[in-house]
């Protein structure tokens, strides 16, 4: 039998491996190869060059196989940090952002990030970064454009003497 000639062997591995890391039956699937790998004698060295992953990381699957069977293999839930910011203080930032600063006795006369940060943290004792409450106003939709100054409107009369005194007009 002929030996089969593969082009782009490495993108081709490539592929299948970000394949394989993208839908969760998938890695737990590739566990559970890495594993019986494992159990037929392969060392760590031989697997991680034919999958591409880290030995540590195989050590941890073979430690949760070991410790929890099979399915300790599985995906579990990762909640993250808890957020700083409750659905209920979110709620009512929401409504104090319908309002005008001075109402909250702020000099300034439109929201901010640097605004919003120093609101949180006197209002609701809530310490975020100027970045975080940029993204606050995002996540409840609101602008963050200043406000455009407006041109002060002079009469036909101002506006004919100007250019008149300054050579423009006639």
């Amino acid at each position: 039998m002929a030996r089969m000639v593969i082009d782009n062997l490495p993108q081709k591995i490539e592929e299948i491996q970000k394949l394989l890391k993208q839908n969760l039956e998938s890695r737990f699937s590739h566990r559970l190869h890495v594993i019986i790998l494992l159990l037929k004698g392969y060392s760590r060295k031989k697997i991680k060059e034919l999958y591409g992953d880290s030995i540590r990381t195989i050590q941890y699957w073979w430690q949760h196989y070991n410790r929890f069977g099979a399915e300790g293999l599985r995906e579990t839930l990762r909640p993250g940090r808890p957020a700083k910011i409750t659905s209920a203080v979110l709620a009512q930032l929401a409504y104090d952002l319908r309002k005008n600063p001075p109402e909250f006795g702020y000099s300034q006369g439109y929201w901010d990030g640097t605004l919003l940060r120093y609101h949180l943290l006197k209002r609701y004792q809530t310490e975020v970064t100027i970045r975080h409450c940029q993204r606050l106003f995002h996540k409840l939709e609101f602008s963050l454009h200043k406000p455009r100054p407006k041109m002060a409107v002079s009469s036909e009369e101002a506006q004919e003497a100007f250019k008149k005194n300054c050579g423009i007009g006639g």
